[in-house]
């Protein structure tokens, strides 16, 4: 029950956060990618995916930090806590030197390296420029937000990222209704997001005795978040792959008016499983926390619980997307992108499974067994790489999104539900079922109701859409509650509380 309760706290929040993202994204792409043209939003795009892989320079460290902080917290160990924060700060000034330094080598070669049109030489280094220094300062300022987290201040860090992405989306709109290009949106992007971290670090000198200084650096509080992140650093180079690979394959070997087309489908596929990722990012100080109390009880409450709930989040947007597609995209950005809908549906198969099973990635690092799945996660982003080249040059874009597709359902199907079920003593076909069956038996009415409106408002537009999404959402949404109020301990706790209300003020 108290499982239940925290992950309904710490979730208010997150879906907070999450759903002014998505309003955000739905809105302001179409604006920015239309502003912009295809070629200079395809090297917007471009410029974050390949600098994504300097993120491989955390070296593990950001999730050492929420496991450490979460258990020298619940243990009291303030003076390990500052030491190993300590560390942590001063390793990422150098981390964030060797990003900053890579991405001058990048800008000063991108002509050579990617397929960009000769007039945007210019701006594609200028860019990559302001993205260099923007991680460069980005690394050191990072563990001010890793310990709130570790510390499950998830509401202020919610709350600083609704903030960001409104002050964000407005700047941007400014500057392009001025007239001003992609270096301004550029600034704009790095520019807010380097400000709210400044905030974390007031929060954190607040909350906890910390003191930035370089006696404080310690060669145990290194070895300990070595020993922990080096799987976490295998894992980050996996998971970059796996990420930002695609679009950096596309930009080589197409075009960067190529990276438009798939990442219209990519970004619908992140929104889609945004809300899990929110549901993800409690379970790793939560199982974190239980594990340094020893509780293995609330580790499986985490698992079966959570992974039914991303279940429950995960399959609908499948059943969405499988419908509503491509009338989505086309309200969205336009008509001409429609060849985006297969790789969305590519894309979005093995992305709902693997999303639903989003606890058991999670778990391992709260409980330090994360180990197994650095190898697993290397394999994977190796096999999307070396799929998404050799099916690339004869499939294009649905290539590309074959390579991603084909690892993830390997691993989602045979490893990481055997894995965390063995470590924490639970029955597979329990697991397959807590998190698949209740979730596919909803899907069915659902994808009935949408097609029938689908077919019921033919005509594309934001307004049919959100009638068509309105309908299925409440019968979605009252499947679920019917569920919570009939089989769930905390729902029947809820109606039984509900019923003694109303029977009391119908006595009066």
């Amino acid at each position: 029950m108290r499982v239940r309760l925290h992950l309904l706290r710490g979730l208010s929040t997150h879906w907070l956060r999450l759903g002014t993202d998505i309003v955000i994204g739905i809105f302001v792409s179409p604006f920015i990618l239309h502003r912009l043209g295809d070629e200079a939003f395809g090297i917007y795009v471009l410029v974050f995916s390949v600098t994504g892989y300097f993120g491989l320079l955390d070296m593990g460290i950001g999730t050492s930090l929420v496991r450490y902080v979460a258990r020298f917290v619940a243990r009291g160990e303030y003076e390990d806590l500052n030491r190993f924060l300590n560390t942590a700060f001063f390793s990422y000034c150098i981390a964030g030197s060797i990003a900053l330094a890579g991405s001058l080598i990048v800008a000063v070669n991108v002509d050579s390296i990617f397929h960009v049109a000769p007039p945007m030489h210019r701006t594609a280094q200028i860019v990559f420029v302001i993205v260099g220094m923007a991680l460069g300062t980005g690394f050191p300022l990072g563990i001010f937000g890793g310990t709130l987290q570790g510390l499950q201040r998830f509401p202020t860090l919610d709350i600083s990222g609704i903030c960001s992405a409104v002050t964000r989306a407005l700047l941007v709109i400014i500057v392009l209704t001025h007239g001003l290009g992609l270096i301004a949106v550029c600034l704009v992007t790095v520019g807010v997001r380097a400000i709210f971290p400044c905030f974390f670090a007031v929060l954190v000198f607040r909350a906890i005795p910390l003191k930035l200084r370089w006696r404080y650096v310690s060669w145990n509080s290194f070895k300990t978040m070595a020993n922990f992140s080096l799987p976490s650093f295998v894992i980050g180079i996996g998971t970059s792959l796996f990420i930002y690979s695609d679009e950096a394959i596309i930009g080589i070997f197409l075009s960067a008016v190529a990276v438009t087309y798939f990442s219209i489908a990519a970004k619908l596929a992140r929104y889609s499983t945004s809300l899990t990722d929110a549901i993800g990012d409690l379970f790793y100080p939560l199982s974190s926390h239980f594990d340094a109390i020893g509780d293995m009880e609330g580790l499986r409450k985490i698992l079966l619980k959570g992974s039914q709930s991303c279940g429950l989040i995960a399959l609908p947007f499948l059943v969405l997307f499988a419908v509503l597609g491509k009338p989505i995209i086309d309200v969205w950005v336009g008509a001409r992108y429609d060849s985006s809908y297969m790789i969305l549906l590519i894309l979005m198969v093995p992305l709902a499974v693997s999303k639903a099973q989003d606890p058991t990635r999670r778990i391992p690092y709260g409980m330090n067994r994360h180990r197994p799945l650095a190898i697993v996660r290397m394999a994977e982003g190796i096999a999307n790489v070396v799929l998404a080249v050799v099916l690339v040059r004869r499939y294009g874009l649905i290539g590309v999104a074959l390579g991603t597709a084909i690892p993830m359902a390997c691993t989602a199907l045979f490893f990481y539900p055997p894995y965390l079920c063995r470590l924490l003593k639970v029955s597979v076909l329990r697991y397959w079922y807590e998190t698949y069956a209740l979730a596919l038996l909803f899907c069915i009415p659902l994808a009935i109701v949408l097609e029938l409106v689908r077919r019921a408002f033919p005509v594309p537009g934001y307004a049919s859409l959100a009638i068509q999404a309105g309908i299925g959402g409440a019968t979605y949404g009252s499947l679920l509650l019917w569920f919570f109020l009939t089989h769930d301990p905390l729902g029947l706790k809820v109606r039984r509380h509900f019923a003694s209300f109303v029977r009391q003020a119908l006595t009066r």
